[in-house]
């Protein structure tokens, strides 16, 4: 087993708003766990910003239009030897795309998948983790090719994320509103946003662990 891995727990958070699907989540857990591990001790919790250091395992729930990378803040902030399951209500590839490099391990989950699927995947997977097969590297998204930005870029954001119009960033940094209109295009493209909301839950994302500044 792995150092980073305690020998004696498991400590599980699940993300979801059903308390019928958290429960009967739980009850599976448990026994596949103990069935295979049976020295563990499994303890679940929410998901929360404050407790994420300590989790191995996240679930996560994804609906229609989610996207799973950087949109999640509290996955910046998992340990290094975790496993990330995301299940979907749909196609796991309308949502998830090409996921980031510090996510290529997540496990995808229909909701409707056959149990015995469900079991059989998450037991590889997480034998993929204290085999030390799983991402490998601390995760840093300030470093993150995917969320670096320009100058240019990184004032827009600033401005953007305080709620000013495109007319109000164009006329502080002295440029053309069309500028400012193309630099959101291109980063909407880049990240595959697809609407005004994501582009904003996207750059205060980027903001809670790059700290954008114009100091």
């Amino acid at each position: 087993m792995h150092p980073d891995i305690n020998n004696t727990t498991l400590n599980i958070a699940i993300d979801d708003q059903d308390c019928f699907f958290i429960l009967g989540l739980e009850a599976v857990l448990t026994d596949i766990f103990t069935a295979r591990f049976p020295d563990l001790t499994l303890y679940f919790h929410r998901l929360q910003d404050s407790n994420v250091k300590e989790m191995d395992i996240i679930f996560l729930t994804l609906h229609p239009g989610d996207k799973i990378d950087c949109m999640w803040p509290a996955l910046a902030y998992r340990k290094l030897r975790s496993l990330v399951v995301g299940f979907c209500e749909h196609s796991p590839t309308e949502s998830t795309g090409k996921p980031l490099f510090c996510l290529n391990k997540a496990l995808w989950l229909h909701k409707c998948s056959p149990l015995t699927l469900v079991v059989q995947k998450l037991i590889l997977a997480w034998r993929d983790v204290l085999a030390g097969s799983s991402d490998t590297e601390m995760r840093d998204c300030t470093r993150c090719s995917r969320l670096r930005l320009t100058e240019q870029q990184r004032k827009i954001a600033y401005y953007m994320i305080r709620d000013y119009s495109n007319h109000d960033i164009a006329r502080l940094l002295k440029i053309n509103i069309k500028t400012v209109s193309v630099h959101k295009y291109f980063l909407m493209e880049k990240m595959r946003l697809r609407s005004n909301q994501q582009f904003i839950n996207f750059l205060r994302r980027k903001n809670s662990v790059a700290a954008l500044t114009l100091e």
